[in-house]
């Protein structure tokens, strides 16, 4: 439940961190961020292409617990970040502020509800192919997570 946990609490805070946020597509204008913690809700034939951007979903990846060494637990979280841009020209600098104003708010705050610290350094892509007008970036992070502690019978 605790990488859940993180899954949300993240993004409640990224969606606070862009609340600023403004797209600069007529299609989506005014639209605020939708921050998800998992998967984004399965588009349908009603729902229209735009319908779901801008968005930043929170994905729990990996899990790994490191017991022995450290005593504690960690977990790594995909944030995929996706607007939509019809200008080429405007499309690409969008999903870069994007993942910037993203990345450096995880930055500034490396503790999300008092209970989940930000673990070493950020990983962030921007695959070299985009589907315009739909950009995507995505950013790997990883948290320390409160360990299960071994319960003894005697």
């Amino acid at each position: 439940m605790t990488p859940q946990v993180l899954a949300e609490e993240l993004a409640k805070f990224l969606e606070q961190a862009h609340e600023a946020y403004t797209p600069s597509d007529p299609k989506i204008s005014g639209r605020r961020m939708q921050c998800i913690p998992g998967y984004l809700p399965e588009r349908t034939a009603q729902t229209a292409q735009t319908a779901i951007f801008p968005y930043i979903a929170v994905r729990v990846n990996e899990v790994h617990d490191d017991a022995d060494d450290r005593n504690e637990s960690t977990a790594t979280v995909h944030i995929i970040i996706g607007t939509y841009c019809t200008a080429n020209d405007d499309g690409w600098l969008e999903i870069v502020n994007l993942l910037e104003s993203t990345r450096q708010a995880m930055l500034k705050q490396r503790t999300i509800a008092n209970k989940f610290r930000l673990r070493g350094a950020l990983d962030a892509v921007i695959p070299s192919e985009q589907p315009r007008p739909v950009w995507v970036a995505v950013l790997t992070a990883t948290y320390s997570i409160k360990d299960i502690r071994e319960e003894l019978t005697y």
